[in-house]
């Protein structure tokens, strides 16, 4: 499904019906890592994936692609689907949107998935890298991005026995167009710090993250998680960070809990 919102057509999934969902992927990827959620939630929820602006089979805009710019044409999206309020989650940069739409549109908020993410801001050396990392993307290709990263969001577990999920991984990130992977990395220099959104936050909220993320260890997700009273963590054995697709079904069972028991 297409709609142009922002003076873009962005891309997503809109599956199911009640409580709405919204699962928000993170870099340098697209949707499609929600496949699982999507096809096991869509009979008890309403389960809407977008394809961020530039990713996916949304259209490249100019950028830098802020944080608060990503939210901005996420609630854009819900408006113009008629959703009223909704559970937010976000993958990694995902992590960084949802963490911004909950500052920016907290009237619209049920609750907060936090998946293999942070709240922290980058440090300075953090942010450094990503200016190089944009124009590694720029000078070598989608494929030097791809073939950089794999080994850094898979748990060794998932090397060893999904061969396929690893070739489909490394598939997605190779088809990322190459502004929007500058773009994205660019907009992630900039943003700030989100433990205040966390400690205003009176609404439930998860965290989830696999015991071998290398990008993001799971202390930022203990720390996250701690900042919210009555926070729920969740760490996946044998998954990196790409948590929901390496522990499919762990991950759908805590997904399904939270919605169902802590905020229904």
């Amino acid at each position: 499904m297409r709609a142009t919102i922002n003076g873009f057509e962005m891309a997503f999934g809109d599956e199911g019906q009640g409580l709405a969902v919204v699962l928000i992927h993170g870099y340098p990827l697209q949707r499609a890592i929600w496949a699982p959620q999507v096809e096991a939630s869509k009979t008890r929820f309403r389960v809407i994936t977008p394809d961020l602006r530039g990713f996916g089979e949304s259209e490249v805009t100019a950028g830098p692609y802020t944080m608060e710019m990503l939210a901005a044409d996420v609630h854009a999206l819900l408006q113009q689907r008629g959703v009223r309020s909704a559970v937010i989650g976000g993958h990694s940069m995902g992590g960084y949107v949802a963490l911004a739409f909950a500052r920016q549109f907290p009237e619209m908020l049920r609750g907060l998935i936090l998946v293999n993410t942070r709240a922290g801001a980058d440090s300075p050396a953090g942010k450094a890298n990503r200016q190089a990392a944009a124009a590694v993307a720029r000078q070598q290709g989608a494929l030097a991005v791809a073939d950089d990263m794999l080994p850094k969001l898979l748990a060794p577990a998932t090397f060893q026995q999904q061969p396929q999920l690893v070739a489909h991984v490394h598939r997605l990130m190779a088809a990322a167009p190459v502004e929007a992977l500058a773009n994205a990395q660019l907009g992630m220099a900039t943003r700030g710090a989100s433990q205040d959104v966390l400690e205003g936050l009176f609404l439930p909220v998860l965290v989830i993250t696999g015991a071998d993320d290398k990008l993001i260890p799971p202390a930022e997700s203990e720390a996250m998680a701690r900042t919210v009273p009555g926070a729920r963590l969740v760490v996946l054995e044998d998954a990196g960070h790409l948590a929901s697709l390496e522990a499919p079904a762990a991950f759908n069972t805590a997904l399904w809990e939270f919605l169902t028991v802590q905020v229904a």
